[in-house]
Parts: C-alpha cells; sequence; structure tokens
C-alpha cells in the first residue's frame, strides 16, 4: 500500500538494486485472509517470490534478497559503518513510532486521504459507501495504537519536540551527503524512509508542516520515493562516520536504551512457554524523549530488533567487535552493549522467546 510505513522502507530497496517486481494492492479478501494464512497475521509489505517463497517482515525482506542479489550491497562491510547502520535501522523502525503515527493519525485532515486510498484497495467495484465502511475498523485500531505509543494531550508536545529536533539534524545531514554513509543509500537509509516516506511525505499535512520547511531532508525524500540504481554510488571510505549522523545514534544510545531495559524487564517476568510468541504490547515504560520523560506501552518486538543488531556485534572478528564496542562506548552507549535480552525469534509481527527468561 503507497500509505504503508513498511512498505515505503521495501520499496525503494527494490527499485534501487533494480529487482524486477510487481506492486499490487491487497484486496480485503487477501489482506484478512490469505495474507494471515501464510504469515500469520494481516500486515504488508509481503514479497511472493517467483518461487512461491511469502517474505514477510521489511528487515527480513531485505535480507533474503541482500543474500540473493549481493551487488551493490546495502550494508556497509567496515565494522563501525555495518554496527551503525543496523542501529539507526532500529531507530527509524521502532524508535519512530510514536512521532511517525502521531504525525498521522492525530490530525484528522489526513484521514480523507488515506480513507479513499483504503477504500478502493481493499473494496474494489463496490459502491463507495460500503467502501468506506472497510477501513473503519482499521481507523480505530490504529487510533488506538497512536494512544498506545504515548500520544495524549499531556504529552504530544514531547513527541512533537523530539520530531523537530530529529528532523533538523537530519536536514542538516543531507545538506552536506545525499545519504546516511555517502553516496550510496544503506538499509538506514530505507529504514528513515519508513517513517518519513511513508508518512510524512504521503500525508499533506504533516508534509507542509514538517518536510517542506526542510528543504534537503524533503529533497533526500524525493530521491528515496524516485530511487533507482546508480552503480556509481559508495559508502564513504575509511569506516567513516559523519558528525552529522551522530545525534540519531545518540538518540538509541542514551534515549532508546532505558525503554528497551523496561520492555526486557517485563518479558524475563513473564511466564510463556518456549515458541509461543509474546504480547503485541506490554505494560507502560517510562524513558527520557528529548529530554522529558515520557511514557508508552512496551513492545517486545523491538527487543528482537535490537538483538539483530547485538547480534551484528558478535558476528564481527574479535578485534574489528573490540573496536566497534570502545567507538560505541564513546558515544555513551555502554548501557547498550550491556543489554540483557532473552534470547527471541520472529514470529510474524510478535517475538517470541528461544528459551524460559530468566529471571
Amino acid at each position: 500500500m503507497q500509505l504503508s510505513w513498511y512498505s515505503a522502507k521495501v520499496r525503494p530497496y527494490l527499485r534501487f538494486k533494480g529487482i524486477p517486481f510487481e506492486e499490487r494492492n491487497p484486496t480485503a479478501w487477501e489482506y484478512y485472509v490469505v495474507i494471515p494464512r501464510h504469515c500469520g497475521h494481516a500486515v504488508v509489505p509481503i514479497v511472493i517470490t517467483p518461487e512461491g517463497e511469502w517474505l514477510q517482515d521489511s528487515s527480513v525482506i531485505i535480507e533474503r534478497l541482500e543474500e540473493r542479489h549481493p551487488d551493490k550491497p546495502v550494508v556497509p562491510i567496515t565494522p563501525r559503518q555495518r554496527f551503525a547502520t543496523y542501529l539507526l535501522e532500529l531507530w527509524a523502525d521502532e524508535f519512530w513510532l510514536s512521532a511517525g503515527v502521531h504525525a498521522r493519525w492525530s490530525f484528522p485532515e489526513n484521514y480523507p486521504k488515506w480513507r479513499d486510498e483504503l477504500s478502493s484497495t481493499l473494496a474494489p467495484g463496490l459502491p463507495v459507501f460500503m467502501q468506506r465502511a472497510v477501513p473503519l475498523a482499521l481507523k480505530r485500531f490504529m487510533q488506538q495504537a497512536n494512544r498506545r505509543l504515548g500520544a495524549t494531550p499531556e504529552q504530544i508536545p514531547h513527541i512533537e519536540r523530539w520530531m523537530a529536533l530529529h528532523l533538523d539534524h537530519l536536514d542538516r545531514h543531507f545538506a552536506t551527503m545525499p545519504y546516511l554513509f555517502g553516496t550510496r543509500p544503506s538499509l538506514a537509509d530505507f529504514a528513515l524512509a519508513g517513517p518519513i516516506c511513508g508518512h510524512l511525505r504521503y500525508d499533506d499535512a504533516a508534509k507542509r508542516r514538517l518536510l517542506q520547511p526542510r528543504v534537503h531532508l524533503l529533497a533526500w525524500s524525493d530521491r528515496m520515493a524516485s530511487a533507482k540504481p546508480d552503480p556509481a554510488g559508495e559508502f564513504l571510505g575509511g569506516d567513516a562516520i559523519p558528525a552529522t549522523v551522530l545525534p540519531m545514534l545518540e538518540s538509541v544510545l542514551q534515549e532508546m536504551v532505558p525503554f528497551l531495559e523496561a520492555v526486557a524487564d517485563q518479558v524475563r517476568l513473564m511466564t510463556h512457554r518456549p515458541g509461543a510468541h509474546l504480547p503485541r504490547f506490554v505494560g507502560p515504560v517510562v524513558f527520557p524523549l528529548a529530554g522529558r520523560a515520557f511514557s508508552r506501552l512496551g513492545i517486545p518486538y523491538t527487543l528482537w530488533m535490537a538483538q539483530r543488531v547485538l547480534d551484528v556485534l558478535s558476528s564481527l572478528p574479535l578485534d574489528e567487535a573490540d573496536g566497534v564496542r570502545r567507538w560505541v562506548k564513546s558515544l555513551g552507549g555502554e548501557g547498550f552493549l550491556q543489554l540483557r535480552i532473552p534470547r527471541l525469534n520472529r514470529v510474524g509481527v510478535h517475538a517470541a522467546l528461544v528459551a524460559p527468561a530468566a529471571a
């Protein structure tokens, strides 16, 4: 779907890699019946390969397709850039949720465009009044999710302060180079396209308020939305991390770590049997956001994403891993390196315990 956050992550990836694909919007029957039969949940995007394999989850889709299409890799091979790329994917996919969902669902002027696209997509051929009834349940679910993610009247100013801060950081960065790590888009760029292109650029009110005043960020969103193969693009040499990217990395290491620790604490107290998926949401957690205490429900799936980042570190040769650890500590990220996350698998849109959680 054009309005889908994670479709906006996968779509430019496919275009940049030059992987031929046909984009098709699901009908209501496909979305609520066929996709759950194959993937366990009603969710997009789904990639169906020529061999008939159904790939679900934007991170898994890109990971599997990178294995099959290794030319022009979107993950750097140098250790700091590689680790930073996965760290920013975590940040964009999971920590932008409160801001991105608020930017769409707290503003009623965004709804008609969303309603009209989804109505005609899910129920083609029906009269308009019947089409418009189809997405009502999804609208209620997303409005509830917006509140669960912390968009309450008391906290909306905190969300908007955080969002403005990082949109300004991104605008300053893209004034210096076309992508996060050089002249080639990385996995982190595609992940960031989710909230920026899938929500802020798609929704007219958000685009007008948040992107158009930031011309360099808007230009980056245009590049991502119209991505095409570029064999000349490269990541920065010398494993360099641009200084203008550091504020985003510090957001993960200093704001997101308390969130992850609090969710992990709740998961360790659960008695779910190994293999059974954890709930989508757990209880409220409090963590710093733009210098203020912020409260929202935790999502165990975020721990699986953080586990992916830590697995990248453990997969590096010892000397490279030690160098990355020293660099992360220099950014104040020792807490991230010390996260105690029960080992998790992914089951659709849920995380699942691999073994009983230790108390």
